[in-house]
């Protein structure tokens, strides 16, 4: 029996080695997906995305939280507020049009005092000040800002004294001044020059940057890796396409429409999307009219010509419709959550398993770790049919009627693995 044990706590040990690394996702075999309507008043505009357990939500003209189960953690009273990054979320309260933060319990941390602020990143937030606001010729209005960024506490770390600049990624941040865009790191130590007509942030291990117009590829020291759209290197990347996107989760969308010439203009029409794999094999059809990037194994895909009339549902990376297309609004898979609307009522999805609380605490020591993972692994019934087995065996995550690797890796990838349970 001890000798099982150490081998239960070397297979787990090996699995956390090989898979997670992998970014293994959450598509275990027959996943299952768990709709909870939402006991609330009708939302009046559609969270944005889960993000640290929350979803930002508006009703009645105001804005608040509500967790995977619908509860309301913050009360709908802000006039606005952003999603949770590293604790902290960005509101306007009050009227005004300036920006502050708030904690998980709804209490401001940092006054409002900046005319735009973003969310924290890297342990900073990127913060701008309006110093003008001209009316220009013609009418319309001329807003000088300056950029800069704050940390937790409030405090500037870095000047706002930048005519642009994006949050930080991959420990630089993209900043302009006269002499163009260049990078900085979290001391605000100038890393790359400022020398590109323009420069998006760092993502993968490189940045893409305009150089005497045309789109560039960098690494975090400066030099230059490639030319033109970015893809994974092994990618292959078909020309049938009018478009070919990034890719996410190992799928790209791909686009086609037709061009259509009316003498005076030309306009484009019959817009269709799908899903390409790295291999630049079709495996979703070019056949619906709106399409997102996938996320936690899942993509949002809608019919209907008119955005007024569409409906929307989710497939998984095989193509598969595992969510009815029926619904008025949908919204991407985050944390293994996600929205969706139909007929005036809103519903959470969660992935069967994400959050399996305390039904893989095998050892009830308020904690799933890797003790538990032994303890599954080490299971009689394990790699075995529940029902065959005459059990009702609790890690089961995916409800497929199997205790096998598939539980095992949900486990690894759930929201609560080695956390303590509250």
């Amino acid at each position: 029996m001890q000798s099982k044990k150490i081998m239960a706590l070397l297979l787990v040990t090996a699995v956390m080695l090989v898979l997670i690394p992998l970014g293994l996702s959450v598509t275990a075999r027959n996943m299952k997906i768990i709709f909870t309507p939402l006991t609330m008043p009708d939302a009046d505009y559609p969270p944005w995305f889960f993000s640290e357990g929350l979803a930002n939500f508006k009703s009645d003209g105001k804005w608040g939280f509500i967790d995977r189960t619908g509860k309301i953690i913050i009360p709908f009273e802000f006039d606005f507020v952003e999603p949770f990054s590293e604790g902290l979320a960005r509101f306007r309260q009050n009227d005004s049009f300036k920006n502050g933060y708030i904690d998980k319990t709804g209490v401001v941390v940092i006054p409002a005092v900046y005319n735009d602020a973003y969310a924290f990143s890297e342990e900073r937030a990127l913060v701008s000040i309006t110093e003008s606001i001209e009316i220009t010729e013609d009418g319309g209005m001329s807003v000088i800002s300056k950029y800069g960024f704050i940390d937790k506490t409030g405090n500037v770390v870095i000047p706002i004294e930048y005519g642009y600049a994006r949050s930080f990624s991959e420990g630089l941040a993209a900043v302009s001044t006269n002499e163009g865009y260049g990078f900085i790191d979290r001391n605000g130590d100038v890393v790359i020059p400022f020398q590109y007509m323009y420069a998006l942030s760092f993502s993968g291990g490189y940045a893409t940057v305009l150089i005497d117009w045309e789109p560039y590829h960098i690494n975090n020291k400066g030099e230059v890796i490639g030319a033109g759209r970015y893809y994974p290197d092994d990618a292959v990347i078909p020309t049938e396409y009018d478009s070919v996107y990034p890719f996410y989760e190992g799928m790209a969308i791909v686009h086609n429409r037709d061009i259509v010439d009316y003498g005076d203009y030309i306009r484009y029409e019959n817009e269709k999307y799908g899903f390409i794999n790295t291999n630049g094999e079709l495996i979703v059809p070019v056949i619906y009219d709106s399409v997102e990037s996938f996320s936690n194994g899942f993509a949002v895909v809608g019919i209907g010509k008119r955005w007024v009339d569409r409906k929307y549902g989710y497939i998984d990376q095989t193509g598969r419709v595992v969510v009815p297309i029926e619904y008025d609004e949908a919204i991407s898979f985050s944390e293994g959550l996600a929205v969706v609307k139909k007929d005036g009522q809103w519903s959470i999805l969660t992935i069967a398993g994400m959050y399996p609380d305390l039904t893989c605490d095998i050892n009830e020591d308020d904690m799933i770790d890797i003790h538990d993972l032994a303890m599954l692994l080490n299971a009689d019934n394990f790699n075995k049919n529940t029902e065959a087995a005459g059990v009702d065996f609790r890690c089961d995550i995916n409800e497929d009627g199997y205790i096998d690797i598939d539980d095992l890796i949900m486990l690894l990838d759930s929201a609560n693995y080695n956390e303590l349970i509250d």
